[in-house]
């Protein structure tokens, strides 16, 4: 049961009575979060696994999401692949291919991007009022190869950026985006094409983050990530990474991405059918709140393979600052 709480309303103080409204509307989300996660014991597990997103700059839950939902989600998506393959170049370097299919089942089923534990992790993260703003695929197929090192983001005040080459570094602001990974098939080697990661970069700012690659033996810091279906990766967006070559059959990991209320990023978005937004309860229209919604025979749903957040956009949002003479494995 989901309960809602209103303030009686009087003449004279109408922003008071809406602002208590949106208070206590929240809590009541929070209180029906922690009923789902299982009570106060999963949202105690909930902070440390943002305590170690914070200090890590990435976390992995283990069998967080049911198996059954992941197949479901791998057999919807594998028309849109391809067509993303079909319509057009890969755009993260050779045979890999981003795409965002049509937010329509099981793609918004509730189970991954609305999942009680994540929620509660990206609420301790980004924020109580957080917004969810992405449901797309990263795909390697046979003969992709080692992307550059690089953040999913630039940095939010440039002029920090700029300051510090004049030896007056500033610190990275608290984490204000984050990206929820898991695949769509097993990860357990390297030729599966595991995401590699560099722990504790997020703190980094650009310029610090290049001087980093340029100054240290980039292939002894990197550390995979190996992943069964259903385990999920929390983590911030800029802590430094790259895809690596996959050998065998298409690996999809799915990425949702999160943010703070105040903070758009234009390349991402998710176009919310009316059928999808009118089945979603309060929490998921919350979440939502800043997303397009949509008729249901809106052309835009109908996915044609090509997209907006493409290599040059990535370039642009990920700081354009890795050049890939950095790294010995190196592919945009």
């Amino acid at each position: 049961v989901f309960f809602f709480f209103f303030f009686p309303k009087t003449k004279t103080n109408k922003s008071v009575n809406k602002m208590i409204n949106c208070h206590l509307n929240r809590l009541a989300i929070s209180i029906f979060m922690v009923a789902q996660c299982g009570g106060y014991e999963t949202q105690q597990n909930a902070h440390v696994i943002a305590g170690e997103v914070r200090e890590k700059g990435y976390a992995v839950i283990r069998h967080a999401i049911n198996i059954e939902h992941i197949q479901d989600l791998r057999d919807a998506f594998r028309p849109v692949l391809e067509k993303r393959i079909n319509s057009s170049q890969p755009d993260r370097g050779p045979q890999r291919y981003y795409a965002t299919p049509p937010f329509l089942p099981p793609i918004s089923d509730s189970q991954t991007w609305m999942h009680p534990l994540i929620l509660q992790v990206v609420h301790f993260l980004v924020g109580e009022d957080a917004v969810f703003c992405q449901w797309a695929v990263d795909t390697p197929l046979q003969g992709s190869a080692y992307q550059k090192v690089h953040r999913d983001a630039g940095p939010l005040f440039p002029e920090n950026d700029e300051n510090s080459e004049l030896g007056l570094p500033f610190p990275e602001p608290p984490i204000t985006q984050i990206a929820v990974n898991f695949p769509l098939r097993d990860v357990l080697s390297l030729a599966d094409g595991p995401l590699e990661v560099i722990p504790k970069t997020h703190r980094l700012n650009v310029h610090q983050g290049e001087a980093f690659i340029q100054h240290n033996s980039i292939e002894k810091e990197l550390e995979a990530v190996y992943m069964q279906r259903g385990d999920v990766l929390i983590r911030d967006v800029r802590m430094l990474h790259r895809g690596t070559p996959n050998t065998k059959d298409p690996r999809e990991m799915v990425v949702l991405g999160y943010s703070r209320s105040w903070l758009r990023r234009p390349e991402v978005g998710v176009l919310v059918p009316k059928s999808v937004w009118n089945s979603l309860n309060e929490q998921g229209r919350y979440l939502l709140r800043f997303e397009t919604v949509v008729d249901d025979d809106d052309e835009r749903l109908v996915y044609n393979g090509t997209e907006i957040y493409n290599a040059d956009v990535l370039k642009r949002a990920s700081g354009t600052s890795y050049s890939e003479e950095h790294s010995e494995h190196s592919e945009l």
